[in-house]
Formats: structure tokens, sequence, C-alpha cells
């Protein structure tokens, strides 16, 4: 889906021919809308952030996708609406202190994928819209949170599709050299 710029949805994503993508969590129509898809660009699917580490070599572009949406098919069907006799009673309610945070465990599923992402590549984490039946109470400013909070910089945000919203991610430009002699790698 091209959306209001009329722009393909891989060249907003920075996908170019020979990029080596992978897709992580990814809803299963992912192909659907990364199209046009550029010539010679590989697109590798994992299920989870843990199955990106077997993987070998490191990636020019990593779309994350976060929160309960993650992973689904499609929009929630009508038959997964809660019905009002599901309504929690206020005895139920949590405590704000038992309340766990939308992005609980986001910053190390975005370390985790960082470790696999080219140093010049771009890591996109993609969260359900608010107006998305997807919606998990992920927000953009999570999402933006957990990745600072693991040394990365955000630098472009997309909708991807109609429901779901990409924030993307980069290493710090001065942070490069460090994390290519970490890694063992020259310079380019």
């Amino acid at each position: 889906m091209s959306g209001y710029s009329g722009t393909p949805l891989p060249k907003k994503l920075g996908i170019r021919e020979g990029h080596r993508v992978a897709a992580v969590a990814a809803p299963r129509r992912l192909a659907e809308i990364l199209v046009p898809w550029p010539s010679g660009a590989q697109l590798e699917g994992v299920d989870e952030v843990t199955g990106l580490a077997s993987a070998e070599g490191r990636f020019d572009v990593i779309l994350l996708f976060a929160g309960a949406g993650a992973g689904a098919d499609d929009a929630a069907s009508p038959d997964d609406a809660a019905s009002p006799d599901d309504a929690a009673s206020p005895d139920d309610a949590a405590s704000p202190d038992d309340a766990a945070s939308p992005d609980d465990g986001l910053a190390d599923a975005i370390a985790g994928v960082s470790d696999r992402l080219e140093v010049d590549g771009g890591l996109w984490v993609a969260w359900a819209k608010m107006k998305s039946p997807l919606f998990s109470g992920l927000k953009d400013s999570h999402v933006r949170e957990a990745g600072l909070r693991v040394g990365l910089v955000d630098n472009k945000v997309c909708a991807l599709d109609d429901d779901w919203s990409g924030l993307r991610f980069v290493f710090r430009r001065e942070d490069r050299a460090r994390v290519r002699a970490e890694r063992g790698e020259g310079t380019p």
C-alpha cells in the first residue's frame, strides 16, 4: 500500500535492489503490501526475535512487528469482539502497580534484532494503530522510548497500511565506528 503519498511501501522503508530484509512476527499479508518488490531483494520471515538469531549474516532492513497484533493475519473478526457480559467488574480491576506496560520486553526485542542489523541499516518497529482492531495499547511513544533505551535513534515514521504504523531506528552516526569495531568489522 502506498498511502496518500503514492510512494511504494518498499521505497518508504528503504528497501532497495539486492537488500536483505527480515520480517519478525509479521502479519501473513505483509508480502501483499510490500509491492513493488525491488529486484534481487530477499525477504526472510521469522516468527519471533529468537528465530532471527539463527539467521546467517546481517540484514539491511529489519521489520519488527510489536504488540498483541503482531503475527496476526488481518484485522480481528467481529467474532473476536468482547461481549457486554465479558466486562470486568470494578472489583476485578488491577492496581496500577500490577499493570504491565504495553512495551514490556520491547526494548529487549529491539536490542536482540539490532544485533542482526547492518551498521548502516534501518530497523522498523511496527505497532498496530489505535483505530485498528489489532491495537494492543502500544503507542509510538512507547516504541520510541524502547528504541532510545537501547542506544538507537529514530529518524522516520510511516504508515505501513491501515492497521500498522512504523518507526525507523538507526545506529547513531557517532556510534557506527564503535559498533563496527565491537563486531570486528572494518570501515565501509
